[in-house]
């Protein structure tokens, strides 16, 4: 019976050598290369901050604007100073323009909804970014509240 395959000494060795130099690598050396990976693919790395005030429904467009990228927030924190409490929506928008400002006829994602009693701060961190890619090339969200004097700071990282 024939060999349906046939393998070349040349590339028997190229596969004999390609498995000795893997396994020669210490783990530590083979997990850095997936962790470098990881960290330019996944995990953006420039930081970005974002800090307003909540307008009482009304949506106000924000973030980062032109990016081909990822924005990663870490974390969100509202505080709600006045005395009734809040339902804060933040949604990702489709931009109609080049920038963020906000049309209430824009595509939207909702990404989250949050309750804050009266004078309270809620404070919501994210240990694995909650991560939001651009949407014909930009990074919008909207967000709005249902009792004025709401302050919003949503930290994170951008790619």
């Amino acid at each position: 019976m024939r060999a349906i395959f046939s393998i070349t000494k040349t590339g028997a060795v190229v596969c004999v050598a390609g498995a000795l130099l893997a396994a020669s690598m210490p783990p530590a050396a083979k997990a850095a290369g997936v962790r470098a990976a990881y960290v330019e693919n996944v995990v953006p790395s420039r930081p970005y901050r974002s800090t307003m005030k909540v307008p009482q429904f009304a949506g106000v467009g924000f973030g980062p604007g032109a990016s081909t990228g990822v924005l990663g927030i870490s974390s969100i924190s509202f505080t709600n100073s006045g005395g009734g409490s809040a339902r804060i929506t933040l949604r990702q928008i489709k931009a109609l323009g080049t920038d963020c400002r906000y049309d209430s006829f824009a595509p939207q994602t909702a990404i989250a909804t949050f309750y804050v009693p009266s004078f309270t701060t809620l404070h919501m961190p994210y240990p694995s970014p909650l991560v939001l890619e651009s949407w014909d090339g930009l990074i919008c969200l909207v967000v709005d509240a249902s009792a004025p004097l709401t302050d919003m700071t949503l930290n994170g990282f951008l790619n």
